[in-house]
């Protein structure tokens, strides 16, 4: 009896232990629901970063900021405004400006278009005997530059020295010319000319080529002077603009006018002698075109005589 007891408590123990171990086997195993909802460490997705909402992202940054050719244009826009507001006074504008006023004569640009001069009559309709003032009105002033004083005749021409630092104003009726030379930057006369129908800049406005018939030359009795005038000889003169001393290179005659008819080159002066004499009471005279070396000081005729 006792050990029909003992086997039954046996047996009950191995029962309860078996029931414990498949219990903890099933806590154990994942269930599907389980495995299906759990990912793997690679699946996993990190929480994002704080970020600080007011700090503009990478595409908030594109949005934001202007591309360089809207820059570009805003820039050149801006600039163009602030010109145009700034610089009313272009050199079209002032040109029409002049072209109103009946008072004004002789306008003419400077060769780099960066101002204009003329001359200012007081009359507003000049006469042989009318005073004119030269005037210089520079692109973007608001008004003009006066010469000091007023010239004695009325202008014939002006015009600009190829460098654009000078202007020469041509006055007087007469063969004999006079001229006035001023600087382009003060305003100052510089030289004061009289020659024979026109003073010659060279291109590169460092000189100033032109026949003067100066009083020196009034007591030479020439052949031409019992026939026409004026009598006196001419020379061939050269302003230096630098020094703003004259040269006679080539001195007239009893017999001979040397005559400026301009500029070959920067260094080679074009001018034309004229030889007298006189003969059964009428005057003849031989024209021969030449040029004028001024880097070794030589002269070569240019064309055949021309007989008169």
């Amino acid at each position: 009896m006792k050990q029909r007891t003992f086997c039954v408590i046996i047996l009950i123990l191995v029962l309860i232990m078996g029931c414990e171990s498949n219990k903890k086997a099933i806590e154990l195993q994942p269930t599907s629901q389980q495995t299906s909802q759990t990912p793997l460490e690679s699946q996993l997705v990190k929480p994002p970063q704080s970020v600080n909402p007011l700090a503009p992202t990478e595409s908030t940054k594109v949005a934001t900021e202007p591309l360089k050719s809207e820059l570009d244009i805003s820039t050149v826009s801006k600039d163009n405004t602030n010109s145009i507001a700034l610089n009313p006074y272009s050199l079209d504008k002032i040109e029409e400006i002049l072209k109103k006023d009946k008072s004004v004569f002789d306008i003419i640009e400077s060769p780099n278009k960066k101002a204009i001069a003329y001359m200012v009559s007081k009359t507003g309709t000049p006469t042989p005997y009318d005073d004119m003032t030269l005037q210089i009105w520079n692109v973007g002033d608001e008004k003009p530059r006066s010469a000091i004083g007023n010239l004695e005749f009325t202008a014939g021409d002006v015009y600009w020295s190829p460098n654009n630092d000078y202007v020469f104003v041509d006055t007087g009726t007469y063969v004999i010319h006079e001229g006035s030379l001023y600087s382009a930057t003060t305003l100052d006369l510089v030289g004061v000319f009289e020659y024979f129908n026109h003073a010659y800049f060279s291109p590169n406005g460092k000189y100033i080529v032109y026949s003067s018939g100066n009083d020196q030359h009034s007591a030479i009795k020439t052949v031409k002077g019992e026939f026409i005038k004026p009598e006196q000889p001419f020379d061939l003169v050269l302003y230096n603009m630098e020094t703003h001393q004259n040269t006679v290179l080539l001195k007239g005659t009893e017999t001979k006018d040397y005559f400026a008819i301009g500029w070959l080159d920067s260094k080679t002066i074009g001018y034309r002698v004229s030889t007298y004499s006189a003969e059964n009471n009428k005057l003849h005279w031989q024209d021969i075109q030449f040029a004028y070396d001024l880097s070794n000081q030589q002269t070569k005729a240019k064309a055949d005589p021309i007989r008169k």
